[in-house]
């Protein structure tokens, strides 16, 4: 068997595993379903509706419109693939200290759970306090 045979063999696997993984920008999203869904748009011209977006379990948020995806496609299927991980670079927190971890929206709200056991809280408008 020569080279070129064995590339043409494992030709359609090489483009399985190359499509198996993709960066995308967030066209819409719904909020209703049980799993929230997406409409993604991939490479130049590849767009994909309902894609399901999975959350880490108590944590939940809805992109805006031009965030960013990973969308990893089944078995190398774009028409079987799913949303692993949401960020939007135009609005994340900067200059964090390692160990550091926040929660932030585009509005500037934010939680920040600082070194030293400090937690700044942020609001632009007001903070609300439910006690029941």
């Amino acid at each position: 068997m020569s080279i070129e045979d064995f590339k043409r063999m494992i030709a359609p696997f090489h483009r399985m595993i190359r499509m198996s993984i993709s960066r995308g920008v967030i066209k819409k999203v719904n909020d209703d379903p049980k799993m929230q869904e997406m409409q993604v748009k991939m490479l130049k011209d590849e767009v994909y509706s309902d894609l399901e977006r999975f959350c880490e379990y108590g944590f939940t948020s809805v992109p805006l419109d031009k965030a960013e995806a990973i969308v990893v496609c089944i078995g190398g299927n774009r028409d079987h693939s799913v949303i692993i991980k949401t960020d939007d670079r135009r609005y994340r927190l900067k200059s964090l200290e390692g160990g550091e971890v926040a929660l932030y929206t585009d509005e500037g709200d934010k939680i920040h759970f600082k070194r030293n056991k400090i937690i700044e809280i942020y609001s632009g408008n007001k903070l609300e306090e439910n006690i029941e």
